[in-house]
């Protein structure tokens, strides 16, 4: 999102004002911005814009999936930290998936680093997908959102007799 000067009188000087949304990214970024003028000799310019973006609460891994056979159990685990003086709190605020997961949060640092243990429920061979939310004490990271997907398939047949019988030939 851009404000700028409208009019710029020959020879004088204008601002533009660039707005970057950076809640979605993490490390190093770089946009950019053209700007079209209606000077013959510079009619279009190209404005680069360099950051690091620091999260204020890091999430590792950012989404967890769970792959695997039906009937399986797996777990997975995400870690939770800020670097923040302030301490972090975490609530619950939903999540979608209580037939399909189970969670545990365990406090690792004080305020500081959460460990957040998952374990699927062994089922049937299915796709899913939910969340995981949570309302923290930042107002400027006011929730987080932990996105799970799974996926089982069926256990390959087995062959009980070892050999495999060719039906292409009608043998």
């Amino acid at each position: 999102m851009a404000n700028f000067d409208k009019v710029i009188l020959p020879g004088g000087e204008g601002k533009i004002a660039l707005k970057i949304e950076t809640k979605n990214y993490k490390g190093s970024i770089t946009k950019s911005a053209k700007v079209k003028t209606n000077d013959p000799a510079n009619n279009e310019v190209k404005i680069t814009i360099k950051a690091e973006v620091i999260q204020i609460i890091q999430v590792m891994p950012t989404s967890l999936n769970f792959v695997g056979i039906a009937g399986q159990e797996i777990k997975k685990t995400i870690m939770i930290s800020t670097d923040e003086k302030k301490p972090l709190e975490l609530e619950e605020i939903s999540f979608n998936l209580p037939q399909k997961l189970t969670y545990r949060i365990e406090e690792v640092k004080k305020g500081k680093q959460f460990r957040i243990s998952f374990t699927n429920i062994p089922g049937v061979a299915e796709v899913y997908q939910g969340e995981l939310k949570f309302k923290t004490n930042f107002p400027e990271k006011q929730e987080l959102t932990i996105p799970i997907r799974g996926r089982f398939r069926r256990a390959p047949a087995k062959n009980t007799k070892g050999r495999v019988k060719d039906l292409s030939s009608g043998k």
